[in-house]
């Protein structure tokens, strides 16, 4: 049986997408989960515990802790459970697969290292467009190079004026020179592998993760660095959608 709720109603003036971060979370939820009891011996629900009555009742004899309200009237309240260690998100794990392709394992930096190609994606409007031909760039590089304009083979003064105004764009990217290793998904895993086609990438590979799953952990620390211009050239908003946001930190319940 369903009955009328007598609840205040509110106007919507706007909706604005985007993903929650771990601090809004925290401060929108009423409470924390932190007792791994239900209900009590008496038999009512656990302070801290998932029935916690600050999120609400579903008792037709109790009433919500938060906005006093019996179960046809209360809308419901959310808490929250603060995890140890970050995990995936299993609706965002193709998407974190397809960034960490697109940055620098080390710098964070978009590995795209041709200026002008920079310049063309900077021009695309539609985000979704723009990520896939950013991803359609970076995902078979194998090094951090400098992003550099295209040089004349003709004149090398030219050649060196370029360099100079490259090194005071705020576009130009210095290279950390860094190898790139590959990724690919299992499960609710991110594989890592190591790229080994130059010699020289033997010191670098000790850098990085020795085994081959990169932890949640260690991509929480990538899209972290990521500057926030080029988290929107990357088809995010730095204000309510960051990529590291994609890493589950809180959970809410």
């Amino acid at each position: 049986l369903i009955v009328h709720s007598n609840a205040d109603l509110k106007k919507v003036e706007s909706i604005q997408f985007g993903l929650l971060s771990p601090t809004e979370i925290e401060q929108m939820a009423v409470c924390k989960i932190t007792n791994t009891r239900s209900f009590e011996d008496n038999g009512n629900p656990t302070e801290g515990g998932i029935n916690d009555l600050r999120m609400g009742t579903t008792d037709k004899k109790l009433r919500c802790a938060t906005c006093k309200c019996n179960f046809n009237d209360c809308p419901g309240h959310f808490g929250y459970i603060s995890l140890a260690k970050p995990v995936f998100h299993v609706g965002f794990i193709n998407e974190c697969l397809r960034l960490l392709k697109c940055v620098c394992y080390n710098c964070s930096r978009i590995l795209i290292d041709d200026y002008d190609k920079y310049l063309e994606i900077k021009k695309i409007s539609n985000p979704k467009t723009r990520q896939l031909k950013i991803y359609n760039l970076c995902k078979t590089k194998k090094k951090c190079n400098t992003r550099k304009r295209k040089r004349d083979k003709d004149n090398h003064e030219n050649n060196e004026n370029q360099d100079e105004e490259n090194a005071n764009d705020p576009i130009f990217k210095p290279g950390c020179n860094q190898f790139q290793p590959k990724y690919r998904r299992e499960n609710l895993k991110i594989k890592i592998e190591n790229n080994n086609d130059n010699e020289d990438n033997e010191e670098n590979n000790q850098k990085q993760d020795q085994n081959d799953e990169i932890e949640p952990q260690k991509v929480l620390e990538i899209f972290s660095r990521i500057p926030d211009e080029e988290i929107k050239l990357l088809g995010f908003n730095p204000k309510y959608s960051r990529p590291e946001w994609m890493i589950i930190q809180n959970l809410a319940v």
